[in-house]
């Protein structure tokens, strides 16, 4: 008798134990299924876009400053003749180029800079959407101040000629269909704008890098 109530509780451990071991070799093999099903979506997933991709062929926005002048009656010189000022507009406009994508302005921020200095001008946080084949006119007025510490803007004012910098910053998703692409970060550089107090300003292409 004794020796038989003692036998159960082993043979019940050994069961036991069988089982745990069971449960963990059948562990491994579901791990390995789960991540074989992830790798084969993200596969998937990663073709289709490409496909997509291939076939749309989206191009990267163009900016062109196609007008820039001195709002008549903002231009001021110092008493001291050291420092000319003014109100500038500008006015720019963004393309889409392309025959299928659409192109979406998520967020547009803006910034000039001129006499070593850089201002702020405009952040358009609603953002706006180009359809393919489609322009949008896109206009920003800012102050800028030159000076000259040997009294020279008299001078300076009758050669005509200022040059500054605009600078872009966006967010764009290109899309096709129902499909869009991840937001990503593109700057545009709009440099060398020259300013002519009596003169015609020259259209002047932008810098697009993403």
């Amino acid at each position: 008798m004794a020796s038989s109530s003692k036998s159960k509780p082993i043979a019940y451990h050994s069961e036991e134990e069988a089982a745990k071991k069971s449960a963990k070799k059948q562990f491994p093999s579901h791990t390995r299924y789960v991540a074989f099903v992830v790798l084969a979506i993200v596969v998937v997933m990663s073709v289709a876009v490409g496909i997509i991709w291939a076939v749309v062929k989206p191009r990267r926005p163009y900016v062109v400053v196609e007008n820039g002048y001195i709002i008549k009656g903002t231009r001021n010189i110092s008493d001291d003749n050291t420092t000319l000022s003014g109100l500038f507009s500008f006015e720019c406009r963004f393309y889409n180029r392309n025959k299928k994508a659409t192109i979406y302005f998520d967020t547009l921020n803006a910034s000039s800079r001129f006499s070593d200095k850089t201002e702020e001008l405009e952040s358009l946080d609603n953002g706006f959407t180009l359809e393919p084949d489609y322009s949008m006119p896109i206009n920003f007025k800012f102050r800028a101040e030159f000076w000259s510490i040997y009294g020279f803007m008299p001078n300076y004012q009758k050669q005509g000629r200022i040059v500054l910098v605009i600078l872009f910053n966006a967010k764009i998703r290109f899309g096709f269909a129902s499909w869009k692409s991840l937001p990503r970060s593109i700057n545009i550089d709009c440099s060398n704008l020259v300013v002519f107090t009596g003169q015609t300003f020259k259209p002047t292409v932008c810098k697009v890098d993403y």
